[in-house]
C-alpha cells in the first residue's frame, strides 16, 4: 500500500493509517514507544536493556538478537569523515531469515548521496556503497545457510569494493562515476534502521534483519555492541553460552561462533577463570620485604608471588601505574631493559603513551615486526623507528635494551651492535598518562593508533627502568588479564 519505490501505489489522496488509534490507551514502560503492529494491535518498541510486551522486564544484554517482526535495531555514533577513502568491516552473524539489513549508514536522509550497506537478499549477501555518483552492488556467489554462524569481511578502497564470505573466494565490484571518497552523517545502524522511508534509494534496505550479530570490527577496532549503542529498539539476547555468564571471578566472556573463551583478571585462570593463584608466605626470619613507596615502613613477611615469570597469549596484558614507575617514564630520558622469549613474529611487547592516541600524541613502544625488534617513539613532532638487524622469535631468551636521551635513541639486542636513531623536530620530552603496558593492551588497535593489532605470545622475565627500578612484574601490576606462569 505504500507509495513507490517502497510499495506499489502510484498516486492517492487523504489516505491514513487504519490502526492510528491503537496506542491511545497503551502505556509502554521504561521509555518504550507504542506503534501499530497491525490494523487492530499495538507493539511496544523497547529501549536497550528492557523486554516484554510492555517493556516491563530488565534484560542484561550480551550478544544482540534482532527480531524482524518487532522492528528491532541498534544505532551507534556516526562514522563521519574518518573513513573517506578506506574502510574494512568484519561482521560475524547468524541469520534466521533470508532478507534484512545488517549494516547501514549514509550521508543524507533524503534517499540521495553517499551510503554503505550490508543486506541479505533472498539469502545472498550484498555489499552496497555509493561515493555520490552511482552505486556498487557486490553480491555473494552463493546464499548463506540459515541458522549457522558466518563471517563476512567488507573492504572499500576509493571506488573499489571487495567482499569475502566465510572461506569462499572474494567477490569485487566498482562504484559508478568519478567520486572516490565517502562521508557519513547518519548513525551506523545495525540490524535495522529507525525509518525505512529515509534510506538511500539503491541501498537495498527494505526490512529488518532477523538473527544474531556477534561481532563487528571496523578497521581492526572491535565495536562494543552493547555499551557503544546510542539507541536500541527491541534487541534481545542470542542463544549463546556467553549469555549465561560462564566466566566467574570477574572474567569477561568472549564469544567465538558457538563457543567462547574467558579473559581472566589477574589472580585467576582456567577455562572459566575458576582457578585462583594464591600467594604463599615464605617462613624465614632472614627475608624482609621493602616498601618502595614508603621505605620507612615496618618490614612484613615476604610473599612468594603466584606468578614468577608471566606468560602472555596474544590477548594478555599487564599494566603498571605506580608513582615511582611513572616518574621514570615521562621526561627527557628513558632506559628500558627487558628479557623476553617468544615465538611471535609480530606483536606488542611494551607501550607507554598519552591517551587517547592521536597522530601527534607522545608514545614509546617496543614490539616485533617480522620477528625483528622495533623501537618506536614520538615526542610530539614526528615518529622515530629503530629496527634490529636480526629476529628473535625462536623461542629462546633474548635481552632487549632501549635508551633514549631527548630525540636520540639506541636499540641494543643481546650483545649485537647498537642501532641508533633520531626523532624529527625539536621536542625532547616524552609525556605519558597511561602508565606502562607489557605484552599487549585491552584495546590495542585503538590505543596504539593501529601500530599493533595484538600482543606477543611468549614470556617476559625481567623489566628494568632507568637502570635502578626493577619491576616486580606480578606484584606491582595494577591491571591485566590472561596471565599464567611461563613453562
Amino acid at each position: 500500500m505504500r507509495p513507490q519505490p517502497y510499495g506499489k501505489a502510484v498516486s492517492g489522496i487523504n489516505v491514513g493509517e487504519c490502526s492510528e488509534g491503537v496506542c491511545d490507551y497503551v502505556y509502554c514502560r521504561n521509555g518504550g514507544k507504542c506503534v501499530a503492529g497491525s490494523a487492530d494491535s499495538h507493539l511496544c518498541l523497547c529501549p536497550l536493556g528492557f523486554t516484554g510486551t510492555s517493556c516491563e522486564r530488565d534484560l542484561d544484554l550480551s550478544i544482540p538478537f534482532f527480531n524482524s517482526s518487532r522492528s528491532s535495531y541498534s544505532a551507534y555514533p556516526s562514522l563521519t569523515t574518518k573513513f573517506l577513502s578506506f574502510i574494512e568491516v568484519e561482521v560475524v552473524f547468524r541469520p534466521a531469515a533470508r532478507n534484512g539489513v545488517l549494516l547501514y549508514t549514509a550521508l543524507r536522509t533524503d534517499g540521495t548521496g553517499d551510503f554503505l550497506s550490508l543486506v541479505l537478499d533472498h539469502g545472498f549477501l550484498e555489499f552496497r556503497f555509493d561515493c555520490g555518483t552511482g552505486p556498487a552492488i557486490i553480491r555473494s556467489a552463493e546464499p548463506v545457510t540459515m541458522g549457522e554462524w558466518h563471517r563476512v569481511i567488507l573492504s572499500r578502497t576509493a571506488r573499489d569494493g571487495i567482499m569475502t564470505v566465510d572461506y569462499n573466494p572474494p567477490v569485487s565490484g566498482t562504484a559508478e562515476g568519478g567520486f572516490s571518497q565517502m562521508s557519513f552523517i547518519t548513525p551506523l545502524y545495525v540490524g535495522g534502521v529507525a525509518d525505512y522511508e529515509e534510506v538511500a534509494k539503491y541501498s537495498g534496505v527494505y526490512e529488518p534483519f532477523h538473527g544474531d550479530i556477534q561481532k563487528i570490527i571496523i578497521n581492526d577496532s572491535p565495536m562494543d555492541l552493547i555499551s557503544s549503542a546510542i539507541v536500541g529498539v527491541n534487541v534481545a539476547n542470542a542463544d549463546h553460552p556467553c549469555v549465561g555468564d560462564p566466566c566467574v571471578n570477574g572474567g569477561l566472556c568472549v564469544p567465538d561462533h558457538d563457543f567462547y573463551s574467558c579473559n581472566c583478571p589477574l589472580g585467576y585462570h582456567g577455562m572459566d577463570c575458576e582457578k585462583a593463584k594464591v600467594a604463599v608466605v615464605v617462613q624465614s626470619d632472614d627475608l624482609l620485604t621493602y616498601d618502595r613507596e614508603n621505605p620507612l615502613a615496618a618490614p612484613a613477611p615476604e610473599l612468594k608471588s603466584p606468578v614468577t615469570v608471566p606468560k602472555f597469549s596474544g590477548n594478555s596484558y599487564m599494566q603498571y601505574t605506580g608513582t615511582q614507575l611513572m616518574k621514570r617514564l615521562s621526561g627527557n630520558r628513558n632506559d628500558f631493559q627487558i628479557r623476553i622469549k617468544t615465538t611471535t613474529a609480530d606483536g606488542m611487547v611494551l607501550w607507554s603513551g598519552s591517551l587517547p592516541m592521536g597522530r601527534h600524541r607522545d608514545f614509546i613502544s617496543i614490539g616485533l615486526e617480522g620477528g625483528a625488534v622495533v623501537l618506536r617513539y614520538n615526542l610530539g613532532s614526528g615518529e622515530a623507528q629503530l629496527s634490529s638487524n636480526t629476529t628473535i622469535n625462536d623461542g629462546r631468551w633474548h635481552k632487549i635494551r632501549a635508551r633514549r636521551d631527548g630525540p636520540n635513541a639506541v636499540l641494543i639486542l643481546d650483545d649485537l651492535d647498537p642501532v641508533p636513531g633520531t626523532s624529527p623536530g625539536r621536542l625532547k620530552q616524552l609525556n605519558t598518562n597511561s602508565g606502562l603496558f607489557l605484552g599487549g593492551m585491552n584495546n590495542i588497535v585503538m590505543d596504539t593508533g593501529r601500530h599493533y593489532t595484538r600482543g606477543i605470545v611468549g614470556c617476559i622475565s625481567h623489566v628494568t627502568l632507568a637502570t635502578d627500578y626493577h619491576i616486580r612484574l606480578y606484584e606491582e601490576a595494577t591491571a591485566g588479564q590472561n596471565i599464567v606462569e611461563c613453562s
